[in-house]
């Protein structure tokens, strides 16, 4: 196995020249990931804390592929990318924490991952009235509409998304 540590040294936006500066690493972004399912989820299990904070390690086995890449190229992301950053989460714990978790954990993991990518981007003095991250904001509003039932919170989410800082 490979040392966790490894993993969650992986620098975040190396392609996105906006942000790029940012120095923001897999292990910080997991930990912000975890931290707002806690804030927003009502009951998270372990087991879905345990997959955010391991999402993305399979990283330093293949790189972060940047969004637009992804949107490009779904069924290589599906056929090949997907399946070797799976091989290298089991890599670094000896198993896929991704495939403890159910079908609405998994939403609540994609919803705060894009979350947290869209705050840091925000902060950080992305441009964003570009067509990826209007598209971006207009997914996660759909995800806040669809998970987060308390009103209280709802609100909270949409505060967050346009004003929240990292």
């Amino acid at each position: 196995m490979t040392d966790h540590r490894t993993a969650w040294n992986v620098l975040r936006w190396h392609t996105n020249r906006e942000v790029n500066w940012t120095r923001d690493d897999v292990g910080r972004h997991s930990e912000r990931v975890a931290d707002l399912i806690r804030r927003y989820n009502p009951a998270p299990s372990q087991a879905l804390i345990d997959a955010a904070l391991a999402h993305d390690d399979g990283e330093w086995w293949v790189g972060d592929m940047p969004w637009p890449a992804k949107q490009r190229m779904p069924a290589f992301v599906r056929e090949w990318f997907d399946e070797e950053e799976t091989h290298g989460r089991k890599i670094v714990h000896g198993h896929d924490p991704l495939a403890r978790i159910t079908r609405g954990e998994t939403r609540w993991l994609k919803f705060a991952d894009r979350l947290d990518a869209y705050v840091w981007a925000r902060c950080h003095g992305a441009d964003m009235t570009t067509r990826e991250w209007t598209e971006a904001r207009r997914l996660i509003v759909r995800q806040i509409d669809d998970l987060i039932l308390d009103e209280a919170k709802h609100e909270d989410a949409m505060l967050y998304l346009d004003r929240g800082s990292i």
